[in-house]
């Protein structure tokens, strides 16, 4: 690569890391571009570079997109840790033994809440299959519609020539 020495530095430092396999799974943890530039040391203009050089052949882009599908599912799990952290045990009840649980403000549910359902848009554009909207299939009906095409698929039944049946002449074999 001719002309492209920072290029050819990163593609340097990517294989002393372990080779694009690393940067895939840095992905798939869901580190953001910034953070897998950070790693290695160039800009996200060149992360996105990187990944579609023509000497891949599209190869990066195909890991690229199962490691945002592994991304998405750690997007989701980010949700769950949200919530889990607001609510958790501070203590146990000395006398009964029951776990004392912290009463979280209001501030803080309606702050998890809308962190919770920010990253489940993330998880969503990452992987639609999965955790997109599931758009229902509608169907629509028209009798009248399938009344007409019944009474033309009748006309046009009458309008073949008849067939007469072909008639067989067969030879009675009488038994001895």
């Amino acid at each position: 690569m001719p002309g492209r020495p920072f290029m050819r530095a990163m593609e340097k430092r990517i294989e002393e890391m372990g080779g694009p396999e690393v940067i895939m799974d840095l992905i798939a943890d869901g580190k953001t571009v910034a953070e897998v530039a950070e790693v290695m040391g160039c800009s996200r203009r060149y992360v996105y570079m990187w990944r579609d050089q023509p000497k891949w052949e599209g190869r990066l882009k195909e890991m690229w997109a199962e490691a945002m599908k592994f991304s998405a599912e750690a997007e989701v799990e980010k949700a769950m840790r949200e919530f889990d952290r607001i609510d958790r045990v501070i203590d146990t009840d000395p006398v009964t033994g029951e776990e004392i649980r912290r009463i979280p403000q209001s501030s803080e549910v309606q702050l998890a809440t809308g962190r919770a359902k920010f990253r489940q848009w993330l998880a969503a554009r990452k992987d639609p299959e999965r955790y997109g909207d599931q758009k229902e299939q509608q169907v629509n009906i028209s009798i009248g519609n399938l009344h007409l095409d019944a009474l033309q698929t009748v006309k046009a039944r009458e309008a073949l020539p008849a067939r007469t049946p072909e008639v067989l002449e067969a030879e009675v074999l009488e038994d001895d």
